[in-house]
């Protein structure tokens, strides 16, 4: 794969001014910046989309939480995308270290079956429940509360699938994998608000660069353990439930 120093960087305003280019639009002023910036983050959240079903592990990252004792809330990484949590794990000694050590402990933090919220003992190991009331935000409850001694930093780390950067300042540099993807996406919502003679043209450009990406995702996707990971029976949207609470509203 190419290394990210060496791939092209593409900035909001880099897309921009291609289209415009593309289209013998640099005079125009009808599509305004502001037009143009919501028609390339519709592009982005359907390229997300994209992704998501071909290999949604594409957009794996985690998040390390410094826990403090008595503490039993988590709040949810703001770039979550559709709840998707993949593991939740507890390293007494910290993710920081790189050594082992005889007496750290680490494991999966574990779902908690509603039968057993209220009867753990506060020296069970912790385990979790999604708490989404309607006055607060989305957060991850732990149980027991974290403990004294559990107390410190980088000590639970959560993986999960997040979203694509959405592109609001001129400066912003997508990371869609395919950015050609982007731009063309961008010329056919363009192109279909001016009635542009040339749209089935680029329809077609579109389909090609959908398949390109396709093809770009199963060369990432072909490792033996990709093939056979299991979905995530704490996800929302992993066993076909699509509804989702989106925490960037986009």
């Amino acid at each position: 794969m190419t290394s990210k120093t060496n791939a092209e960087v593409w900035t909001l305003d880099k897309i921009m001014t291609r289209v415009r280019k593309d289209l013998d639009l640099e005079a125009e002023t009808f599509y305004r910046q502001e037009l143009m910036t919501e028609a390339v983050n519709s592009a982005i959240t359907d390229c997300e989309e994209l992704v998501i079903d071909e290999y949604s592990d594409y957009l794996l990252t985690y998040q390390d939480y410094d826990i403090v004792g008595g503490q039993y809330e988590l709040e949810i990484p703001e770039d979550i995308y559709q709840m998707r949590l993949r593991w939740l794990h507890f390293r007494r000694m910290g993710f920081q270290r790189t050594t082992s050590d005889m007496n750290d402990e680490s494991y999966k933090i574990r779902k908690m079956p509603f039968e057993d919220v209220q009867v753990q003992d506060t020296m069970d190991m912790y385990r979790y429940r999604i708490i989404n009331p309607m006055d607060v935000d989305p957060h991850i409850e732990i149980f027991p509360m974290i403990r004294n001694q559990d107390a410190g930093s980088q000590k639970i780390r959560l993986w999960y699938i997040r979203h694509f950067k959405r592109l609001f300042n001129l400066t912003d540099v997508t990371d869609v994998p395919v950015p050609e993807y982007l731009l063309s996406h961008l010329r056919v919502s363009i192109m279909q608000k001016e009635g542009n003679p040339m749209l089935d043209l680029e329809l077609a450009k579109l389909k090609d660069q959908k398949a390109r990406l396709q093809k770009t995702l199963k060369f990432l996707s072909d490792d033996e353990e990709d093939t056979l990971l299991l979905p995530n029976n704490n996800s929302l949207s992993e066993f076909g439930d699509n509804s989702f609470y989106d925490l960037q509203g986009g």
